[in-house]
């Protein structure tokens, strides 16, 4: 502002000086007055150009300053930053150092090592000739052992029949021991049964039946046989006269019960049942030896041992169910007469009958489980 004001004070008193002239009648000086206004007036314009100019340079400067702080500060950061540089170089002076020092004693151990080397080299030499040796002792072995190859597929193919052979042995054998076991299992089974009282032919039985004109009851005997036929059912009635009506049916319902509960097919085998009176002919009637007959087919199909012990009277209905008969307490007396311990009856007919039992029965498979050791 300074600046401005003292060009200012020089433009105004140029002007005074004009006037001063112009007023004192200077009128020849009049031409050269105008020509120094008109200088004036130039120099007042490049004065106020420069003026602006000079402000432009002072807020360059200022910049320019500004960017030196700025630059200052880089080149304060730059300076730490090549003290850091230069001495993280002293650092890698003092490694470069050290490793060249390892450098050193490697290049020595490497020397030892190309030593050792040019000595394994010779070595390998040697080596070589040994492993050329072998291969020539190797090929002479595996011709030997194409040969012993061959005698081992022979031995392999001789094993191959020796081991067939073993096997059907072994089969023979085991099915030799199954049948050794089952045989113990049935002498164990046969032992049980003579200790315990029970009679090992099953295919013996009683049959409960009562006279027909006094009503008094007996025992009859009941023989069953099994075997190879052609599925008949064959009955032979001996010293006995049995009731055509009833002896057919019963037989014909047993066998029909009997046959499915063991679930056995008479195609290509026969059921011979014999009923007998071991004194003398008798004449008896009625169906209550069903369930007996029944029970006896079941022992021989199923190979059952009977508990001769017990006695059972009953008829036989087609769904295994054992009906009503009648003389009950007749046939429970003469069963005791003759040693026996247990009679079965149909359900609801059960008698009391001093030194023996009397247990009812609703079916064939109840009346097997106590006189069967295992049951139907």
């Amino acid at each position: 502002m300074n600046k401005k004001i003292i060009v200012l004070l020089i433009v105004l008193f140029l002007i005074g000086v004009g006037l001063g002239g112009y007023w004192f009648g200077l009128n020849e000086k009049n031409e050269e007055f105008e020509d120094v206004v008109a200088d004036n007036r130039n120099l007042s314009e490049k004065l106020n150009q420069s003026l602006d100019r000079v402000e432009v340079l002072e807020d360059l400067v200022s910049e320019k300053n500004t960017t030196i702080e700025g630059l200052s500060e880089k080149i304060n950061r730059l300076n730490n930053t090549v003290k850091e540089q230069n001495q993280a170089i002293d650092n890698l002076d003092s490694e470069i150092k050290s490793l060249e020092e390892f450098l050193a004693i490697k290049n020595a151990s490497l020397s030892e090592a190309r030593e050792q080397i040019d000595s394994y080299e010779e070595i390998l030499v040697t080596k070589n000739e040994t492993i050329n040796e072998l291969q020539e002792e190797v090929s002479y072995l595996e011709s030997v052992v194409d040969e012993k190859n061959e005698t081992i597929i022979s031995l392999k193919e001789n094993n191959t029949k020796l081991r067939d052979s073993l096997v059907e042995l072994n089969g023979s054998l085991e099915e030799a021991r199954a049948e050794v076991r089952n045989l113990s299992d049935r002498v164990v089974e046969l032992e049980e049964l003579v200790s315990e009282g029970y009679v090992v032919d099953n295919s013996s039985f009683g049959v409960l039946a009562v006279y027909e004109n006094t009503n008094e009851g007996i025992v009859l005997g009941l023989e069953t046989e099994y075997e190879v036929g052609d599925g008949e059912l064959n009955v032979d009635i001996i010293n006995t006269t049995y009731g055509e009506k009833y002896i057919q049916s019963s037989f014909r319902t047993a066998l029909d019960v009997s046959t499915y509960l063991s679930n056995v097919s008479l195609s290509n085998r026969s059921v011979d049942q014999e009923i007998f009176s071991p004194n003398t002919t008798l004449e008896v009637d009625g169906p209550s030896a069903g369930a007996a007959i029944c029970l006896a087919q079941i022992s021989v199909f199923k190979n059952k041992t009977i508990n001769q012990s017990i006695l059972i009277t009953g008829t036989i209905n087609r769904d295994g169910s054992i009906g009503r008969v009648g003389e009950v307490r007749a046939k429970v007396i003469a069963a005791r007469e003759k040693g026996y311990e247990l009679v079965l009856v149909p359900d609801g007919q059960s008698v009391s009958v001093s030194g023996i039992d009397v247990k009812e029965v609703s079916n064939i498979q109840e009346a097997g489980e106590l006189l069967f050791k295992k049951g139907v």
